[in-house]
């Protein structure tokens, strides 16, 4: 996948927001070209639409993609007898783990931002469940055992290019189920396979 060609996140555009600024304090531009880059910089939809807006600028020295923030999320989640959602805009790392216990473990990844082009996910329910909604065109490779449970993924048909979602899933007596709406996936419809 060319990395010139992946959408462009609200980090990046910000970064290239505050270079641009940062260039016209310093005289590089004026704050006519700094209004129709400003612009331009936040309706770019990719990495090569948004490096137009600073392309003809000296490069900072720090990277103009940051590294997102912190936002506390731990990359180990585990839910025993209770309920886990995570939804919005967050970073999806590499090595997620998320273990149910007699509960449930959802997590909302349509607005996520995924740190590589493949992310592994490590998933385990025992009498519990796990919800994973993910982007239309998001590749999923589903692989692992159930036990007196079941494994689904009810998702629209992947777009050449797009990030892999990579679970490694186990399941005794639970549920792991990922999708691309969060419509209720009843028992029929999973045994029935549409």
């Amino acid at each position: 996948m060319d990395p010139d060609n992946t959408l462009a996140s609200d980090a990046e555009r910000e970064s290239a927001v505050a270079q641009l600024r940062d260039a016209c304090g310093e005289g590089r531009i004026t704050l006519e070209e700094l209004t129709e880059r400003v612009e331009f910089a936040y309706t770019a939809r990719t990495r090569a639409q948004l490096s137009k807006s600073v392309r003809d600028l000296p490069r900072p020295a720090a990277p103009v993609t940051p590294a997102p923030a912190d936002d506390g999320f731990s990359t180990n989640l585990f839910a025993l007898g209770d309920n886990i959602e995570r939804k919005g805009r967050w970073v999806i790392d590499d090595g997620l783990k998320a273990l149910a216990i007699i509960g449930d473990i959802k997590l909302d990844l349509r607005q996520a931002y995924f740190s590589s082009d493949t992310v592994l996910v490590n998933l385990r329910a025992v009498l519990g469940g796990v919800r994973i909604w993910v982007p239309e065109g998001v590749r999923v490779e589903l692989d692992g055992r159930a036990v007196l449970g079941d494994k689904l993924v009810d998702i629209a048909r992947p777009r050449p290019g797009a990030p892999c979602l990579q679970i490694n899933a186990w399941t005794l007596g639970g549920s792991i189920r990922i999708a691309n709406t969060r419509r209720r996936i009843g028992f029929f419809r999973a045994l029935l396979g549409d």
